[in-house]
């Protein structure tokens, strides 16, 4: 089992077993890593640059690949979604034969779908016994306005809607 040394200083990973640290250690500044969560995302990563060197016809039905700006787009969306919350990973991520790019979640009977084109983030949110909610963020273009193009909007994902989304 991998564990970490409560430090002050960067946390140093060990195999120490798990008997011998004290639920005091773990409650300290403990920086956690969780490797499962970490191949999760490098799949994820990996099943997108996949996608990059699609050609067309990718399909065998005559689907065009991936435009680079929705490619890049899309591993933006990948990058910043990730730095907001490391432990919500996509279960999938795959291209539509419209060329746009889907990252799926599902957690029991609730699905949600963020499908990224060049100009917008297409958030599909179904839960059972609830009608589907579809919300259409667009993307901005300014430098200024990127880091915050990807953060969902209030009404659209936030703490109460956990229980709806995931």
């Amino acid at each position: 089992m991998i564990s970490l040394y409560p430090m002050k200083t960067p946390a140093i990973v060990s195999t120490q077993a798990a008997a011998q640290i004290s639920s005091e250690q773990i409650n300290r500044s403990v920086i956690s890593c969780d490797v499962d969560t970490i191949r999760l995302w490098q799949a994820i990563e990996n099943d997108l640059l996949e996608i990059k060197s699609l050609e067309s016809d990718w399909d065998g039905f005559g689907s065009p690949p991936a435009s680079g700006t929705v490619w890049n787009e899309a591993y933006r969306f990948l990058k910043l979604f990730r730095a907001q919350d490391t432990s919500l990973v996509p279960q999938r991520v795959a291209l539509s034969p419209d060329g746009t790019i889907g990252f799926e979640w599902v957690k029991g009977k609730n699905y949600i779908r963020a499908e990224i084109t060049s100009a917008s983030v297409q958030w599909a949110f179904a839960a059972e016994g609830k009608p589907t909610k579809v919300v259409i963020e667009p993307l901005e273009d300014t430098a200024a306005s990127r880091e915050q193009t990807w953060q969902p909007a209030p009404d659209a994902v936030g703490a109460h809607d956990l229980a709806y989304a995931i």
